[in-house]
């Protein structure tokens, strides 16, 4: 749709026993007869821009296998409302402050300087595993397709790249046999990263060469396991600690801590390093108080503990 709106609402329901989520929309809408054809696996209704016809079928086995149903609501010309219930149960238990129990595991790599390489067309899939990585301090190198990495690899040789499957130009298939078949990058580990889980795709990256496989979306844990393996380094726990406490000194202009505040507001991490870019060109001729609190506040970034940021700058002032 050109206009109008989409709306999420989250209530109680049945008396506190249910969460309701609902997403309203404005688009074209569905007609009647065809609103149970929607959950049919490969089935689309309609012009539609892509996909692949299995998101509502999955989310309705999901909704249903966590005890709740998923349902639509549509007319054509006025918009659809899809919605699903959750049972509620009611925590008995304290919450525990995070920084008392969260434990994080990082790759120890000695102080090594250690880069691998990752190759998505998504620069937000990119970004997600070079951040879950570069809080243990390994260095990322980014490819958006397989001959953007076969070019990089060829100038720069990695010891491991995590391989997406589907994406334009080269796909990761393509890509991995290439690898595996140059002399030079034999040795390279390649990790095949898809949410595409049917063991006909897993066969065939292991055809190419493919030596693992991870599944969208990536878990921190399994992706930090894998990575330590290959690379033959060991993991190491690192228990989060409190929030660091900076002195009034450790000020930011205003602009720029309205920038961030307003993207940590909707979970916008990727926003957040783009807006800290023009900090780090003067941050050298910055106080140490300065240079500690954006080193802590990367830190957050690359765990993705969006409340710990919120915290950090809720306690910090404007002005400099």
């Amino acid at each position: 749709t050109t206009r109008g709106e989409v709306m999420v609402r989250v209530s109680m329901h049945k008396q506190g026993s249910e969460l309701l989520f609902a997403v309203h929309d404005t688009g074209i809408g569905i007609a009647s007869e065809k609103q149970s054809e929607i959950f049919f696996p490969f089935h689309q209704v309609g012009k539609v821009a892509g996909g692949t016809g299995l998101g509502l079928p999955i989310s309705q086995r999901l909704c249903e296998a966590m005890g709740g149903h998923l349902s639509v609501e549509s007319s054509l010309g006025v918009g659809s409302c899809f919605s699903f219930t959750l049972p509620l149960k009611i925590s008995t238990r304290a919450l525990v402050p995070q920084q008392q129990h969260a434990d994080h595991q990082l790759i120890d790599t000695g102080g090594r300087a250690i880069s691998v390489m990752v190759v998505d067309d998504n620069q937000i899939n990119r970004h997600v595993l070079a951040g879950m990585l570069r809080a243990s301090g390994i260095a990322i190198v980014e490819a958006v397709h397989g001959q953007d990495a076969l070019d990089k690899l060829r100038a720069q040789p990695l010891p491991l790249v995590l391989m997406d499957v589907r994406m334009p130009v080269m796909d990761g298939f393509t890509a991995t046999q290439a690898i595996k078949a140059d002399p030079q990058l034999r040795d390279t580990i390649v990790v095949a990263v898809s949410a595409s889980v049917f063991p006909d795709v897993v066969e065939r990256m292991r055809e190419q060469g493919c030596d693992d496989f991870l599944s969208k979306p990536v878990r921190i844990g399994e992706l930090l396991a894998m990575v330590a393996k290959y690379l033959q380094l060991p993991l190491r726990s690192s228990i989060a600690t409190a929030p660091v406490q900076h002195p009034a000194t450790a000020q930011l202009p205003a602009p720029l801590l309205r920038s961030l505040r307003s993207a940590i507001a909707v979970g916008d991490i990727e926003a957040m390093r783009v807006a800290l870019q023009p900090l780090y060109q003067t941050l050298h001729q910055s106080g140490p108080e300065l240079v500690a609190w954006v080193k802590a506040l990367e830190q957050k970034l690359d765990h993705f503990d969006i409340d710990a940021v919120r915290d950090l700058l809720a306690a910090t002032k404007a002005g400099l």
